[in-house]
């Protein structure tokens, strides 16, 4: 192999690894500001679980059988899984809410106030 072919292959895998790093950073980087930040949970259980994962500060508004940790009682209620409020929803401005398996009035008003959402399975 001549110099100029090393040369070229040389600044090949140069400009090969700036743009894998870039697009890595690209990914890391929307991710970051895509989190979300006003979270409605629909279960005691996502709850719990949220604010065990320390983004409990990220929550706000929870159901009304939401009673632990003690900081969800003091968040607003969006009502219960037969009953939600979606008046209170859209109060609360989320842009994000974690629904529980088989909740599909929750999916359903999520959808048609186009609120993003994730549905998640909660078991023992």
């Amino acid at each position: 192999m001549n110099s100029s072919s090393k040369f070229f292959i040389t600044i090949q895998k140069f400009i090969t690894f700036n743009l894998a790093a870039l697009c890595i950073w690209s990914i890391i980087f929307q991710e970051a500001h895509a989190a979300p930040q006003r979270v409605i949970s629909t279960s005691p259980a996502i709850t719990e679980i949220l604010f065990e994962l320390g983004v409990g500060s990220k929550v706000v508004g929870v159901t009304d059988f939401c009673n632990y940790p003690k900081e969800a009682c003091n968040l607003p209620s969006i009502g219960g899984p037969l009953n939600p409020s979606t008046e209170t929803w859209i109060s609360l401005k989320p842009d994000l809410i974690i629904i529980q398996e088989d909740s599909e009035i929750i999916q359903k008003n999520a959808n048609i106030f186009k609120i993003p959402s994730l549905t998640v399975s909660v078991s023992n």
